[in-house]
């Protein structure tokens, strides 16, 4: 169903109550660009290292399109889905924009490709649904409740004037005091003064309030080249009566003006489960840009995370272990769909209910790239997954629900692009510590080829990874070869500077500045992995599918699906 800021209103009660009732949310996200272009993603980044990288140069952009996809199970193991699809663009209130939330940028090819996917730009910024961070909504609403109590409390002395503004003000004035001297306060008739600019207006409120501060209420009614001051003369019950109805009115306007946030709280109070692909940037806008702003340190992020959207799950990390990986070698979602709607899956039956986009129309003629059908295609993996994992359990669990322990090893495990020895981002736990013995930092003359990198470590095999014309990072093909490597950093004729890469880590780190959070966090890592203190996590130990005991009909069951063969060794 497509929401647009006419029709957002209307349909959020609904929404909100799909949200209270489904079992899981499929999400997806449409940009206005991507990354900036001094981004470098490396294959050899730590997971903080990525993380800041994202933070300072991905996150000025706009999440223009929502894709929310509410998934709710039947007790036969059908699902129900109700996708929506909320086109989302900042709004001022008021006179003021709140924060730097309500800026961003563009990038000309991510226009370039939405364009070329159908996308409706007039519909982000015409018909687009405001949103304010739970801060800039706070802060907005106390602004509200001080200016009014002032203005009932406070009368201000008037600023003086001269010229045509003197003039003009004791126009206004004589025909207030004609007003109040012929009128009662039985008389509901107000005085409409006549239009004029801001400043005037200004001036009158002061200069009216001034003289009669309880009996004379004024409001601006009007718009543009028309707007004026009404004055009326009212007694004190009335006037609390009309100032409580302004505040109530601008207290609502709020409340549109919070718009979409309103959902992305109501998914975070329920603490619903969030199911999306590849999701790590979609997550970081999720809070950046209707949450909160993104801390400066990855470990203030996963306490923040986990905090706000206590269970997610990434249908990339699942479909990257042995249970998927031998059948679906590609795991972009419109490969994983692919495979999974194929003859080597059990299918699932998925309704969808009039009024909502019927995605499972054999003419449905919707694309990837649209937020609504990406979401629907990611929930829709999610539920075979699922499913799938259930039959493989030992005993077999039909209709496995989406809160099963079968699941737990797949939660808050975030999937990682360009890393290949680190196979998720750990919301839930340590992070994984590769061993990077074998990969080594180079330095060389800004005239040198791959074919002079190749000669340093010859006879060797090795990947090159380019940092710039005269850096790069090479990694081993052979761990067995680190010794014979080893005895290179001593010689001096070799023309180029060879370090260790866990001796260049330490250096870039103590270069960068990044926050001791960093380095304490990874040292207390190591130091449990040492001591033995730390739990299992993928990547440490086997994967065992253990016999499953039910807990009840429909829910899935205790397991200790553990660690590192659901995910590929390196390649490294």
């Amino acid at each position: 169903m497509e929401i647009v800021r006419s029709n957002f209103q209307s349909q959020l009660p609904s929404i909100l109550e799909d949200v209270r009732r489904c079992d899981f949310i499929s999400i997806d996200g449409e940009f206005t660009g991507i990354s900036k272009a001094d981004f470098k993603a490396r294959p050899f980044d730590t997971v903080p290292e990525r993380y800041t990288k994202l933070r300072q140069g991905n996150m000025d952009y706009l999440m223009c399109q929502v894709g929310l996809c509410m998934f709710f199970q039947q007790p036969d193991g059908d699902y129900l889905a109700k996708p929506y699809k909320f086109y989302v663009t900042p709004q001022t209130f008021g006179h003021t924009d709140h924060g730097k939330s309500f800026e961003f940028t563009c990038q000309a090819s991510s226009m370039n490709f939405l364009a070329s996917h159908g996308f409706d730009f007039n519909k982000v910024f015409c018909q687009g649904i405001s949103y304010l961070r739970p801060s800039a909504e706070s802060k907005i609403r106390d602004t509200i409740m001080e200016k009014e109590e002032k203005r009932s409390t406070v009368t201000e002395t008037p600023i003086a004037v001269k010229g045509e503004d003197k003039k003009f003000i004791n126009g206004v004035m004589k025909k207030v005091e004609e007003y109040f001297s012929s009128t009662t306060e039985d008389d509901v008739q107000p005085l409409d003064l006549e239009p004029c600019s801001p400043f005037r207006r200004k001036i009158t409120y002061q200069y009216v309030r001034f003289k009669y501060p309880v009996e004379a209420y004024m409001e601006s009614v009007g718009e543009g080249r028309e707007k004026h001051i009404q004055v009326s003369k009212i007694n004190t019950e009335t006037r609390k009566a009309k100032e409580q109805a302004v505040i109530n009115k601008k207290l609502e306007d709020l409340q549109v003006a919070v718009g979409f946030s309103h959902v992305i709280k109501e998914i975070s109070s329920k603490g619903k489960m969030l199911v999306g692909h590849n999701m790590l940037l979609d997550l970081m806008y999720f809070v950046s840009q209707f949450m909160a702003e993104l801390p400066e340190t990855y470990e203030e992020f996963k306490a923040m995370v986990t905090e706000l959207f206590p269970r997610l799950l990434d249908t990339k990390v699942i479909s990257s272990t042995y249970l998927f990986k031998e059948d679906i070698p590609h795991t972009s979602l419109d490969e994983l769909i692919k495979a999974l709607t194929s003859s080597l899956y059990q299918q699932i039956n998925i309704v969808i209910p009039e009024g909502f986009p019927d995605y499972e129309a054999p003419d449905c003629k919707m694309e990837f790239h649209d937020a609504g059908y990406d979401a629907y295609t990611t929930g829709k993996c999610f539920a075979i997954m699922a499913h799938t994992i259930g039959l493989k359990a030992t005993p077999p669990v039909q209709n496995l629900a989406s809160n099963s322990k079968l699941l737990t090893p797949f939660i808050n495990k975030i999937y990682l692009n360009r890393i290949q020895d680190i196979p998720y981002m750990n919301l839930a736990g340590p992070e994984v510590l590769p061993d990077r013995e074998h990969l080594y930092y180079l330095s060389f003359p800004n005239t040198w080829t791959r074919q002079d990198i190749n000669q340093v470590f010859f006879p060797s095999l090795i990947y090159v990874t380019w940092i710039d014309n005269s850096s790069a990072m090479v990694s081993l093909q052979e761990r067995s070869e680190n010794a014979q490597v080893k005895k290179l950093l001593s010689a001096s004729t070799l023309g180029c500077v060879v370090v260790p890469y866990a001796e260049w880590h330490k250096q870039q780190l103590k270069s960068q500045s990044l926050s001791p959070k960093y380095e304490q966090a990874s040292k207390q890592a190591v130091k449990r992995k040492h001591s033995g203190t730390e739990s299992s996590t993928p990547g440490e130990s086997d994967v065992k599918l253990v016999k499953v005991t039910k807990e009840s009909e429909t829910a899935a069951a205790q397991t200790s699906l553990k660690a590192d063969k659901l995910f590929q060794e390196s390649n490294w």
